[in-house]
């Protein structure tokens, strides 16, 4: 009897693995560009749209708050960096209404956020200043690049008004310069 059941017993032979192994080695192959491509993607995206709404949020709060609101680079302390450099991310501020009228000005971080790692943030400016009633506020252009450079790049433009509207195109010469650096 004991021999009856060994015999039915069955199991996985070295060739049925070797051709599973395969099977998955093909798999892996064949999907794991797509699966990166998309995990770029959706990091670019995300930065993107955190970008855009920071810049929103900086001029509701100009309005709401009648004080200037600024986006501006995370310096080395986690203050403002006027240098241009938005490698570290970046940080929104609005002066504080007991500084209002006074020498000293003092501010209050609203937000701060900082690079996804592989992303590189780029500015024609050094910071970008909402102002209440409709003022004119400080226009231009974030370039956003990854690894895959223009190809995957995105344009975060700041109109005069201070609406941002966000561009795609890897054909602008702009982009393409933005994101050679």
């Amino acid at each position: 009897k004991r021999q009856d059941f060994m015999s039915s017993q069955r199991g996985f032979t070295v060739l049925d693995l070797l051709i599973a192994l395969a099977v998955v080695g093909v798999v892996l192959t064949l999907g794991l560009p797509g699966l990166t491509a998309m995990v770029l993607e959706n990091r670019m995206n995300a930065q993107t749209n955190g970008l855009v709404h920071a810049l929103h949020r900086a001029r509701q709060e100009a309005h709401i708050r009648r004080r200037e609101a600024v986006i501006c680079p995370v310096g080395r302390q986690g203050h403002c960096d006027i240098t241009g450099d938005w490698s570290r991310g970046w940080l929104l501020i609005v002066q504080d209404a007991a500084s209002v009228g006074s020498r000293k000005k003092a501010s209050h971080t609203l937000m701060h956020a900082e690079t996804f790692d592989g992303i590189r943030l780029h500015s024609n400016r050094n910071t970008f200043t909402f102002r209440p009633f409709e003022i004119r506020s400080t226009n231009g252009t974030f370039w956003l690049c990854d690894r895959r450079g223009a190809n995957g790049a995105r344009a975060v433009v700041v109109s005069p008004a201070g609406r941002p509207r966000t561009i795609a195109d890897p054909r602008s010469a702009r982009v393409r310069r933005a994101c050679r650096s």
